[in-house]
């Protein structure tokens, strides 16, 4: 994280500021003691290692650890006992105070003076330290890239499936004919009328529901597309290239990601599936997302002639004011922005270092990680890599190594 003296200068820098009051635990008194427990801000959660490093150079004492606990440290803090416990739910701090002193002010007081303090030795340690050591890592890139594809994928498939029920439920509609029975005899006209009334009703609402839902879908599939080209280019050349770096290529537009992805790669279904792309960015995700290109739903209304006015549109398609209550998204183009994604998706599947990807491991940009990832490349051991690497991760959660 750090030149190997850099943290060690700086925490050193605050025992005579931030945490001159705190120090090792002292014999527990005989008095009956009672204890107050405050939670820290929620932004010191992912700062666990700069408080219990802090802490621990004070003399702080390593206790037990519960289950679902990180660490929990046990200190004094001028002559009050303390502890502090960082779990998955955050940090939360523990005083221990004879029981009748409990009742006033004083307590939450000396918490809140506590949190100022580790606060303050937090913060200064980040912008002496940790940003630093980040900035010279990402130079490098020397850097993992957090693996969230479950993430993108459930938001992704959630609305995949709500949209082909709504599809289906416009393909039910369609075939529904309110004149006959379902013994093929004719109904009476009460029922028809209101077997008629219902369609009328949901029909227009069904097709909202698919404008709405493959909007949304397109929203997601393509920052899935996102992750999955950044996560990609992690077994590219273009990664050990000079010019290459990590904090360009996440800002980068898809299709630029998807150059870098693919580079070095000669196969026809990588045409294919950037046309895809292509179609869907400019037929249906541009317009419906960033507004304008014309689509009816964008309502320019324009005056063609004194007290004539008519939506913008295509020559040769009919429209007029009514139109613009009309869905953004018919149910065939629907089904289209499907298709295309389905097609897509087959060719993730096709690529040699997808099924890391869907394993869920981080990927290492460093030189010697991609370096290793282009060889099992090219000796076709590809397969056998990602079992491995796989394997390890596995038990690297489970702290079994």
């Amino acid at each position: 994280m750090s030149h190997p003296d850099e943290l060690a200068q700086a925490i050193q820098s605050l025992h005579s500021r931030q945490l001159r009051d705190f120090g090792p635990p002292a014999a527990e008194s005989e008095a009956l003691l009672g204890e107050l427990t405050h939670r820290l801000a929620t932004t010191y959660a992912v700062m666990g290692d700069l408080l219990y490093l802090a802490l621990v150079s004070r003399g702080a004492i390593d206790m037990p650890v519960l289950e679902k606990e990180f660490w929990e440290l046990e200190f004094c803090y001028k002559t009050f006992p303390c502890q502090l416990r960082h779990a998955r739910t955050g940090v939360k701090l523990s005083i221990f105070l004879e029981r009748d002193m409990l009742a006033g002010p004083l307590p939450y007081a000396l918490a809140k003076e506590i949190e100022t303090k580790l606060g303050s030795a937090v913060k200064y340690l980040q912008i002496k330290v940790v940003e630093p050591g980040i900035a010279r890592k990402k130079a490098d890139n020397n850097v993992r890239i957090v693996n969230q594809h479950d993430r993108y994928t459930g938001y992704v498939s959630y609305f995949r499936v709500k949209l082909d029920q709504a599809l289906c439920a416009i393909d039910h509609l369609a075939e529904v004919s309110p004149t006959t029975s379902a013994q093929g005899v004719e109904s009476n006209l009460k029922d028809d009328l209101m077997g008629v009334a219902g369609l009328v009703g949901s029909e227009p609402d069904r097709r909202h529901e698919v404008a709405y839902l493959a909007t949304a879908l397109l929203a997601g599939y393509f920052s899935l597309v996102h992750h999955r080209l950044v996560l990609l280019t992690g077994f590219s050349p273009e990664a050990i290239a000079s010019d290459f770096s990590v904090e360009e290529l996440v800002r980068k537009e898809w299709w630029k990601q998807f150059e870098l992805a693919t580079s070095g790669r000669r196969e026809p279904r990588d045409q294919t599936a950037l046309s895809d792309l292509h179609y869907l960015a400019k037929e249906y995700r541009n317009t419906l997302l960033h507004g304008g290109g014309g689509r009816l739903a964008d309502g320019m209304f324009v005056e063609w002639a004194n007290d004539y006015h008519s939506i913008e549109t295509e020559r040769g398609v009919f429209t007029d004011q009514f139109m613009l209550w009309q869905p953004a998204l018919t149910a065939d183009e629907a089904r289209d922005i499907t298709a295309k994604m389905d097609r897509i998706d087959a060719w993730f599947r096709s690529l040699p270092y997808f099924p890391w990807v869907e394993a869920g491991l981080p990927v290492s940009f460093a030189r010697s990680a991609v370096e290793l990832a282009l060889e099992h490349l090219s000796s076709g051991t590809v397969a056998e890599y990602i079992e491995r690497e796989d394997i390890r991760f596995e038990m690297g959660i489970n702290g079994e190594i």
